[in-house]
């Protein structure tokens, strides 16, 4: 847990978080953008608003990459039983502490990372009827196991315009066809799910943007630790270096100085799937890849 220790309160430990990972984990800060406009919709409360619709008395959920546990003790209070994940220790002591603050009884919390098997397997098998993740890990075999037959997956996916210029204005964007097209990584994750025996019911693409009050303003957002500049194809996220990226955070914002401020537009997808037996062929019901 760090630094965090007993004694601490929810408010300390939630002041640090906000500091060190402000919106990423659903904190708003003074690095924050000072201005949204999202045309109508709000993108990141649909997860909430397609979890208010579906939840039971006797549901039993699972939120994947908990985070400091802000939906799941939202949520908890409805349900019989809540549960999270998440592989960050620092976001997980948030969570415990908000969880004791609001004296909920009916929360488990589970330090592991999604990708290692031994620490999915800390999760009960055919338990779950309603899993979700906001901005976090995938979907895969292992927790798919998790689920109940006819569950139902809720999942929030940045969309690969997010920032897109200022990623590649800094060098952290790849050339690749494929690495652009968002139908293309549609049709993959569609593939993905299909392979888990999940099929899409509901699918949303948010277009929206943030704005903010100079260089400096903008500066204070990237050096949040979980804002990732990188890809995957450089070996991970290569965080903001005032040294090496400022000429060309300058340069961006030259480019995308409004009247309202800099621009920034993002994208986020958000995909609501159910647990159902995929028939990839009606001629060959019974073939599975």
């Amino acid at each position: 847990m760090g630094k965090f220790t007993q004694a601490t309160t929810s408010e300390e430990i939630d002041a640090d978080l906000a500091e060190r990972y402000g919106d990423y984990a659903g904190f708003t800060t003074a690095a924050s953008p000072y201005l949204i406009e999202e045309y109508g919709e709000d993108p990141h409360g649909e997860v909430k608003r397609l979890l208010a619709r579906s939840i039971r008395r006797d549901s039993r959920i699972l939120d994947i990459g908990c985070g400091p546990g802000h939906t799941l003790c939202r949520f908890a209070p409805e349900v019989d039983e809540a549960w999270g994940i998440d592989e960050d220790e620092a976001l997980l002591a948030g969570a415990k502490a908000r969880v004791t603050a609001l004296g909920l009884s009916n929360v488990s919390l589970v330090h592991g990372n999604i990708e290692h098997e031994t620490d999915v397997a800390q999760l009960p098998d055919d338990y779950f009827d309603i899993a979700y993740c906001e901005s976090g890990p995938n979907l895969n075999t292992a927790l798919a196991r998790k689920l109940t037959n006819d569950a139902l997956f809720l999942q929030e996916i940045g969309g690969h315009y997010s920032g897109y210029q200022l990623h590649e204005i800094m060098g952290r964007k790849p050339y690749t066809y494929y690495a652009y097209g968002d139908d293309y990584s549609d049709q993959i994750l569609l593939s993905d799910m299909a392979a888990l025996d999940l099929v899409p019911i509901s699918v949303k693409h948010y277009f929206y943007d943030w704005y903010f009050r100079d260089v400096e303003h903008l500066e204070a957002h990237v050096k949040q630790v979980v804002w990732q500049l990188g890809d995957w194809r450089m070996g991970g996220p290569l965080p903001y270096d005032p040294v090496r990226d400022r000429t060309a955070l300058e340069l961006y914002a030259r480019y995308n100085t409004t009247a309202k401020g800099i621009r920034m537009q993002e994208h986020l997808r958000v995909f609501a799937w159910r647990r159902a037996r995929v028939h990839y062929y009606p001629a060959a019901p019974n073939f599975s890849p």
